[in-house]
């Protein structure tokens, strides 16, 4: 690879790794945010209490949960979960070098 395209990829590398750090923030957020009023909404205050305090866990529970209740995993909650982690997997992937030639 030339010096020229090496320094395209390692800056593309860059913007990557930026707009993934950016998209996870905003996207765990507001996956937060939803499973807060998800469980609030089945389930009632207690539960939208322990989603806030305890995140990862509840995020975990209430997709299983949502999963049971419609049956399918074709759904916007289940599916933004999905896409939340792929971001992720690609992002340390990214960190730890997996894609270096």
């Amino acid at each position: 690879m030339s010096p020229s395209l090496k320094g395209v990829a390692q800056n593309l590398g860059c913007l990557v790794s930026g707009s993934s750090f950016i998209a996870l923030g905003i996207l765990g957020v507001a996956i937060h945010v939803w499973t807060i009023i998800i469980a609030y909404s089945v389930s009632g205050l207690v539960s939208a209490i322990l989603a806030l305090i305890f995140p990862v866990l509840a995020e975990l529970y209430w997709s299983l949960r949502v999963l049971v209740m419609v049956g399918t995993v074709l759904n916007l909650y289940c599916i933004s979960l999905l896409v939340y982690l792929g971001l992720w997997i690609s992002l340390v992937a990214h960190l730890l070098g997996v894609f270096k030639n």
